[in-house]
């Protein structure tokens, strides 16, 4: 999984190497101008003399620096004004020879603000891209709030239910936007979805993981089966500890599919599974679980140690979705 900090880490480099990537094609542009008309280059340096001259007149008279940078200033915009007219009569656009930037805000220094520094929307944009391409995570870029679509769902009566597929699953939505947008680190309070295959599930856990992690927390996101690789070769040779630490670590954990994983005769995995849940609430850090096991099969196949911590109302709050399979709905 990708820190939060190391994506902006990441995200600061790449803007730094955008900025030397600006700075060559500055040079490029300025050699092209030169070589079509040479009189550019006169200009360019009696701008910078000009310049040079009025740091040094400033430094040996103070008092006059005021009256003397006035003088420069208007100097300095008629030759910009000889600048652009020139490079208009060599063909070029008037602003060839402006610093070049990608965003407007930042001017591709990653900040924005004065004088407290923020990070600029397009950093935030890179952490976003950068911390989606973790393997778990690239799904989000296509299953989140925005491109859920209610119309998969059948709009007709479910037997033995007070109201449609459709309805209901509008309401689940409703609450899971609801609980990402309002998320907080440390805040404890996690979600089940359970039911069978094909309601979406998954689906549903993707838009609120991505949405928490568009918001700029941690979201590590795992199956089951995938979890179950992870505690044994921990457990064998320590292999793992890094994704270990994650899995504790994480602001928000989801994991996909649990009751899939493979049991073993020693059930070694499912201490290792009591010991990450354990932990990830006593630190109060979040949990989005999806399963097709209700409590009682859950307490069967867990015991009673997993099933009581996953169930308790004050931890998680369970959502039980039914109706038809929806991926026979989805035109591909």
């Amino acid at each position: 999984m990708i820190s939060r900090e190391q994506a902006i880490k990441t995200a600061l480099y790449e803007l730094e190497q955008q900025r030397e990537e600006n700075y060559t094609q500055e040079r490029e542009r300025e050699a092209e101008v030169i070589a079509a008309n040479p009189e550019i280059q006169k200009l360019m340096d009696r701008r910078s003399s000009l310049l040079g001259q009025g740091i040094r007149d400033a430094f040996r008279d103070p008092q006059g620096a005021k009256a003397l940078s006035e003088k420069i200033a208007g100097e300095m915009r008629e030759l910009n004004s000889e600048i652009r007219r020139q490079l208009v009569l060599s063909g070029f656009s008037e602003d060839y020879l402006q610093p070049i930037t990608r965003c407007r805000e930042c001017k591709d220094t990653g900040y924005v603000g004065e004088p407290v520094h923020e990070l600029c929307t397009c950093v935030r944009q890179r952490m976003l891209r950068i911390m989606m391409s973790d393997a778990g995570l690239r799904d989000l870029e296509t299953q989140n709030f925005s491109t859920y679509d209610a119309e998969v769902y059948p709009d007709e009566p479910v037997p033995g239910r007070k109201s449609t597929q459709r309805a209901y699953m509008e309401k689940v939505r409703q609450r899971l936007e609801q609980y990402a947008n309002e998320f907080e680190r440390d805040a404890g309070k996690g979600i089940i979805l359970y039911g069978a295959s094909g309601l979406g599930k998954t689906f549903l856990m993707n838009c609120v993981a991505e949405r928490v992690l568009r918001r700029g927390f941690s979201v590590l996101k795992i199956s089951a089966y995938r979890l179950y690789d992870v505690l044994r070769n921990y457990q064998y040779d320590q292999s793992e500890s890094e994704m270990v630490r994650d899995l504790i670590n994480a602001d928000l954990l989801a994991l996909d599919d649990m009751g899939t994983e493979p049991m073993t005769r020693n059930n070694n995995e499912q201490r290792g599974l009591y010991n990450i849940l354990a932990e990830r609430i006593a630190c109060r850090r979040a949990m989005i679980i999806t399963t097709n096991l209700d409590r009682g099969q859950t307490l069967e196949r867990y015991g009673d140690r997993i099933a009581n911590r996953l169930y308790d109302a004050g931890r998680m709050s369970v959502y039980q979705l039914f109706g038809e399979d929806v991926r026979r709905f989805v035109k591909h």
